[in-house]
């Protein structure tokens, strides 16, 4: 990481789509929970390395408890990389047909053989995987504890 950073590139993105690692053997993720902090370790030790982390939220297997995993991992990175954290993203998991997703989405009634995967919207809405024991509110409530620890954590100008 030191040397790319001494070649101009400074910014790394991970994408383990989870925190959680029986979400991530459900994604068929070859990682450990303690891989994706291992990277932010090996990040904080590099002056001038910028990260990001992708993850998606509602997936299969998410629960609250996962949910506050992935925060409190926000935070730690957040505080951990001073400024340097660039990205935080939590998306939704696109369900493609053909797909392991897809045949979850099946087994759970979410989708059938004649789902159409182009259209209007609210074909595109079939298209994303919900966990039924999740609600929309947290990716909302996410969204609040970034903004709320990003007013905390402000530089002044």
């Amino acid at each position: 990481v030191r040397m790319c950073v001494e070649a101009g590139c400074q910014m790394f993105e991970f994408s383990p789509d989870a925190y959680n690692d029986s979400m991530l053997k459900l994604l068929s993720k070859n990682l450990a929970k303690a891989d994706i902090e291992n990277s932010l370790k090996v990040m904080t030790m590099v002056e001038g390395a910028n990260a990001g982390y992708n993850f998606f939220v509602n997936g299969p297997g998410e629960s609250i408890f996962t949910l506050i995993q992935l925060f409190s991992f926000y935070l730690r990175a957040k505080a951990a990389l001073r400024g340097r954290l660039k990205r935080f993203y939590a998306g939704h998991l696109h369900i493609d047909p053909n797909t392991d997703l897809f045949r979850l989405a099946m087994e759970r009634g979410m989708v059938d053989g004649n789902t159409r995967f182009l259209g209007s919207k609210a074909t595109y809405d079939r298209m994303i995987y919900r966990n039924s024991m999740l609600v929309t509110a947290a990716t909302k409530a996410l969204a609040r504890v970034r903004d709320a620890f990003n007013s905390i954590t402000a530089r002044p100008a």
